[in-house]
């Protein structure tokens, strides 16, 4: 019976040396599985702060971008009611210019000629400037006002009128001109010593 002791001894040092080696073998598969999960859960945190920092960039990104359009319009909102005051300022000065085309006759000089001049070229920049803020505005996607298209058009009326006046003046002098040349002429043959 001894032997019969031993051998079962025997038998199950055997099974428990296997079972130890299944259970370190098995624990060695389980340590490698969680380490590899946790490997994994790293790398995906580490990931999703990547992500999270782009989309944080995109945000920001777009942020600035929001404040530079805005920054932008609030620029173009403040030149355009600038233009409107300055058209507003021009077209009250205008009834005094169409006055002044009426006494043409009595005001015939180059002077009162080169204000009425200088008067067209400010409209025409102040029209170009106004045109400039339509198209800003179409860019943008804005339709300008009619307040805005009121005055562009009767600027551009005015300009026309203008434009005549000034013809009329230049004409005008043409003719004093000639006639002070012939006055002169007549006196210069009156001066001199007949024969």
């Amino acid at each position: 019976m001894v032997y019969a002791a031993s051998t079962v001894t025997q038998e199950s040092q055997t099974v428990l040396f296997i079972l130890t080696g299944s259970a370190i073998t098995v624990i060695t598969l389980a340590i490698n599985v969680i380490s590899k999960r946790k490997s994994e859960q790293r790398v995906n945190v580490q990931i999703n702060r990547v992500n999270d920092d782009r989309l944080q960039e995109k945000a920001d990104d777009n942020d600035r971008e929001i404040a530079k359009e805005t920054r932008q319009n609030n620029r173009a909102d403040a030149l355009q009611a600038r233009l409107e005051a300055q058209a507003e300022r021009t077209l009250k000065k205008l009834g005094d210019v169409e006055d002044l085309g009426k006494v043409t006759h009595a005001l015939v000089n180059s002077g009162a000629t080169a204000a009425m001049k200088d008067q067209r070229d400010g409209w025409i920049v102040t029209l170009a400037l106004m045109r400039e803020i339509e198209s800003l505005k179409q860019h943008n996607g804005e339709e300008p006002t009619d307040e805005t298209k009121k005055a562009i058009a009767l600027l551009e009326q005015r300009i026309t009128t203008m434009e005549s006046n000034i013809q009329d003046r230049v004409k005008q002098q043409e003719l004093a001109e000639g006639m002070i040349a012939v006055e002169k002429q007549i006196v210069a043959r009156a001066a001199r010593p007949t024969p």
